[in-house]
């Protein structure tokens, strides 16, 4: 009866620890899980659409429009881009959470095609 009680207790003190290190484990689990989640929030930006203008230098004839749009839809972000000819313009759709106005610009301009935010654009802006 002593042995049996002997081996009764040692299988209980080995339960109770068991249930005491999963229980360890599950609020490590819920600690993580809560700063995953506090990080995630505090870091995440939401991307806007935007829709600019850009004045283009040096179009010059019917391939130069597509040489701008082509470096333009090279920038990560840009979902849509416009090059025409006969405005020297372009109009360019971009997620401003992965690119800027300035990367745009540097774009067209390491192509040979200087721009620049049109006036216009600017006036709509403020």
């Amino acid at each position: 009866m002593q042995f049996n009680n002997f081996i009764f207790k040692q299988f209980s003190f080995a339960h109770y620890q068991f249930i005491e290190h999963t229980l360890n484990i599950m609020k490590n689990i819920k600690s993580l899980l809560l700063v995953s989640l506090l990080l995630s929030a505090s870091t995440h930006s939401y991307a806007a659409e935007q829709t600019i203008v850009l004045d283009v230098e040096n179009m010059t004839c019917v391939s130069c429009p597509y040489q701008v749009r082509k470096s333009l839809e090279r920038v990560d972000g840009v979902i849509s881009a416009e090059a025409t000819l006969e405005t020297g313009k372009a109009v360019v759709v971009y997620e401003d959470s992965l690119t800027t106005v300035a990367a745009l610009t540097e774009a067209t301009t390491n192509a040979g095609y200087p721009s620049q935010l049109s006036p216009e654009q600017l006036v709509q802006a403020q």
